[in-house]
């Protein structure tokens, strides 16, 4: 599960959101493969916090809960 510490801005979690599904690998059947869903959500933070370093309240909430 992802989820946020703190409320974000619509757009910053939309952005993450699309990043996350965008590049999230998928299994044969072609469904997401959510064992690298934490990973996902660690590259698509990074990527968001090149543009937006200077405001971590729009990338430092979010974490991932799970295996």
């Amino acid at each position: 599960m992802i989820g946020t510490l703190w409320p974000v801005a619509d757009d910053a979690a939309a952005d993450i959101a699309v990043d996350v599904y965008d590049h999230l690998p998928q299994r044969p059947d072609g469904a997401p493969d959510t064992d690298h869903i934490a990973l996902t959500l660690h590259h698509a933070l990074r990527r968001l916090r090149q543009d937006y370093r200077r405001v971590p309240t729009r990338w430092a909430s979010h974490l991932h809960v799970g295996r």
